[in-house]
């Protein structure tokens, strides 16, 4: 009788189990890449720019499956918390970015940025986003590869678009 009482609950657990994962799917997970070009000349004072393209490619619950063109840019006011000096090219890519609310669209707009990388002909880098209007959807950049020489550190701006110019 303990076997078969201890069984049930073992099944129902399972149930459970499942019926609250399928809960907690979200309506569309993403993934987000781009390239371009980094010129920094800051240390407190100073100005630091990147513009790049990428595709925002994303898989609803449902298997619908969206792709964007994208524009990212990423800048600094001429007095802000970062130090660079340099020129890379940068590559970077966002995987399993999740949407639990609306659609991919959510992830264009401006982010407040934490980020870190240094070239010596070729380097690695890491980025920290924020979205400045949902403070709930956030981006870590798990992929980014540089390319020249220098190095950036500190805070900035970066604004995801749709890139007209590559619209279907």
């Amino acid at each position: 009788m303990k076997t078969v009482i201890a069984k049930l609950v073992v099944a129902m657990g399972i149930l459970t189990t499942g019926a609250m994962a399928q809960a907690d799917v979200p309506a569309w997970v993403c993934a987000l890449n781009f390239k371009g070009t980094s010129k920094s000349v800051q240390i407190i004072v100073g100005h630091s720019e990147f513009n790049g393209t990428g595709t925002v490619r994303c898989v609803s619950a449902s298997q619908e499956r969206v792709e964007y063109p994208i524009t990212v840019k990423m800048s600094t006011k001429p007095l802000a918390p970062k130090i660079g000096l340099g020129k890379m090219e940068l590559y970077g890519e966002a995987l399993q970015i999740a949407i639990s609310n609306g659609t991919p669209e959510a992830l264009l707009g401006n982010y407040v940025i934490a980020e870190g990388r240094a070239a010596i002909i070729g380097g690695a880098g890491v980025i920290a986003a924020v979205r400045a209007a949902d403070q709930n959807l956030s981006l870590s950049i798990s992929l980014q590869l540089v390319k020249g020489f220098g190095f950036d550190l500190g805070f900035r701006k970066m604004v995801i678009a749709l890139d007209p110019t590559r619209m279907n």
